[in-house]
C-alpha cells in the first residue's frame, strides 16, 4: 500500500499539471475508488502463498507456495495493466478481474475467521482441564462476539490499561490455538517450548 500511495501521488501530481482540475478529478476516481484496491489484491496474493508454506507439510509444496503466490500477484497486475492500456470493453475485463479478486479475498477471510474459531475450540479445550484457562475464558475465547463485547465492556467500565491486557490475552489464546495446530503438524521442540512459554503468560494475563 505504501507503493501505491506514491504511485497515485506522483500520477495526481502529473495528470493535474497536464490536464487540469477535470483530468485530475476523473484520474483520482479511477485509481483510488475504482481500482483503490489493486496493490492491496495483488500483495494478498504473495501472502497468502507464505500463509500455505508456512502451514504446509510437503516441502514442495513449501517452496512452490510463495512462488506461486507471487507470480499470480505478477500476472494479476500485467492483467490490469494490458487490459486497461486499451479504451474499449477490455477495461470492464480489469474491473472484473480486479473486484473478482477482491471478492475472492473477502471470501477466504471469512473461512480463515472460521478455521480459527474451529482451531480455538479444538486446542483450547485442553487448557482449560490443565487449569490454564477457566471454562468461561474458553467460552469467551471461542466467540468472535463474546470476546468483543467483554473488551468493550472494560474499556467503558475499567479503562485503558485493562482494556489492553484484555486484549493481549485474548491475542495470545489464539496465538496459543494457532502454535498447537503447528506443533501437531510439525512436532518441533521449538513450537513446544512456545506453548509453555505462552500458557505461563496466560496464567499471568488471565488472573
Amino acid at each position: 500500500m505504501g507503493f501505491a500511495m506514491v504511485e497515485n501521488i506522483y500520477y495526481f501530481v502529473h495528470v493535474y499539471a497536464d490536464g487540469g482540475m477535470e483530468a485530475w478529478g476523473t484520474n483520482v476516481f479511477v485509481r483510488s475508488i475504482l481500482f483503490g484496491l489493486n496493490h492491496a489484491l495483488f500483495s494478498s496474493m504473495t501472502g497468502l502463498g507464505i500463509a500455505i508454506a508456512r502451514m504446509a507439510t510437503n516441502p514442495l509444496l513449501r517452496f512452490a507456495a510463495p512462488v506461486i503466490g507471487w507470480s499470480t500477484a505478477m500476472f494479476l497486475h500485467f492483467l490490469h495493466n494490458f487490459t486497461v492500456s486499451f479504451d474499449n470493453l477490455l477495461c470492464l475485463v480489469a474491473f472484473i478481474f480486479d473486484w473478482g479478486g477482491l471478492a475472492l479475498t473477502m471470501v477466504i477471510i471469512v473461512w480463515a475467521l472460521y478455521q480459527e474459531r474451529q482451531w480455538l475450540r479444538k486446542y483450547l479445550v485442553e487448557e482449560v482441564q490443565l487449569g490454564v484457562l477457566t471454562l468461561n475464558q474458553y467460552e469467551t475465547v471461542c466467540s468472535g462476539r463474546k470476546r468483543s463485547g467483554h473488551r468493550f465492556q472494560t474499556l467503558l467500565s475499567q479503562g485503558l490499561r485493562p482494556y489492553w491486557q484484555l486484549s493481549r490475552f485474548y491475542y495470545r489464546c489464539s496465538e496459543l490455538a494457532y502454535k498447537k495446530h503447528h506443533f501437531a503438524l510439525f512436532q518441533d521442540a521449538r513450537n513446544q517450548q512456545l506453548i509453555e512459554d505462552i500458557r505461563q503468560d496466560l496464567t499471568t494475563l488471565g488472573r
